[in-house]
């Protein structure tokens, strides 16, 4: 009802009140101390193009975090490509929202990632690199919302047994375990972590610099 949706919309006033106000504080610091990037050093068009493109980066990484590096260069893609993952962004919000009527699960999960992407995505540049891990932390949420409800919806639908549930969430528990602990040793040091960044990516500049 409309009375609903004013009474959750007010009650969350004060997060957005807050919002500005943080962004405004990280904004003035990160500017004062010189990492943010004007615009004509890095024009608008390069930064929307590599936004576009991070999007389904960061998506692909969070199932299948391979090949993590620090730090990503910037993305030069071609218009084939861009163009490509404009209209498959496109098209999904489209279908999240068409489809979120019986689900409400799949528009929440994707505007949050979407959403707190937005701040993080590069459109204000905040030092050189092109894409950060760490950016997913919050938007990586809605991700595993909209999947851990929807695999929610098909195993009731299918009359999964709680028995099989449990031993697939312990499987991914496991799977998650072992790929952690296989990242984290990367992490040892300086130089072993660099030499890693640079055996994925071994034109970047910034981390040969890092290893030198």
């Amino acid at each position: 009802s409309f009375a609903g949706l004013c009474r959750l919309f007010g009650e969350k006033l004060p997060l957005f009140a807050l919002s500005p106000v943080g962004c405004f504080i990280t904004f003035h610091v990160q500017k004062t101390g010189g990492a943010v990037i004007p615009l004509d050093s890095l024009p608008l068009v390069p930064r929307l193009e590599n936004a576009l493109l991070s999007c389904f980066q960061y998506l692909a990484r969070i199932f299948w975090p391979d090949r993590l590096a620090i730090p990503y260069g910037m993305t030069n893609p071609d218009p084939v490509t861009v163009l490509m993952a404009g209209t498959v962004l496109v098209v999904l919000t489209i279908g999240m929202i068409r489809f979120g009527n019986r689900q409400k699960y799949l528009p929440v999960g994707w505007f949050w990632y979407v959403g707190t992407l937005v701040p993080v995505i590069g459109i204000v540049q905040v030092g050189t690199q092109g894409a950060a891990d760490r950016y997913t932390y919050i938007p990586s949420v809605g991700i595993f919302l909209l999947a851990i409800w929807g695999l929610a919806a098909v195993f009731q639908r299918w009359h999964v047994p709680r028995s099989l549930i449990a031993g697939l969430a312990v499987a991914v528990i496991c799977l998650c375990a072992a790929v952690t602990s296989r990242q984290l040793g990367f992490w040892r040091n300086s130089e072993t972590l660099f030499k890693h960044s640079l055996a994925i990516d071994p034109e970047n500049l910034e981390t040969q610099n890092c290893l030198a």
